[in-house]
């Protein structure tokens, strides 16, 4: 099985109004994306998350716009777990497996 490497941080610099940013990496849950607007990191209320779990990623959006020349960050905030337990002589489903190796 090939492990690939990927990217899991975007850095924006935003325009005035702009509301929507892309990431493009695969996420299990939205709280697996941390974003930062101008050093602060902001709560999972303060934006929505697309296409979580779909292997090419998807968009933040903010509740509140930026402004222009605000600095936006997306990245990779997942814990790093073992959330399966495999037992002798069961089932061994590729997409248990890629799932679990994905966290």
């Amino acid at each position: 099985m090939t492990i690939s490497q990927t990217t899991t941080r975007k850095d924006y610099i935003a325009s005035a109004g702009q509301d929507e940013f892309a990431y493009d990496w695969k996420i299990i849950v939205a709280t697996d994306i941390a974003v930062v607007k101008n050093n602060v990191l902001l709560s999972a209320s303060d934006y929505s998350v697309s296409n979580v779990g779909v292997v090419t990623g998807g968009n933040v959006t903010l509740n509140s716009a930026a402004s222009a020349n605000d600095k936006v960050s997306l990245f990779l905030n997942m814990p790093i777990t073992r959330t399966t337990d495999y037992t002798n002589s069961g089932t061994f489903l590729a997409t248990t497996v890629n799932d679990d190796f994905d966290k």
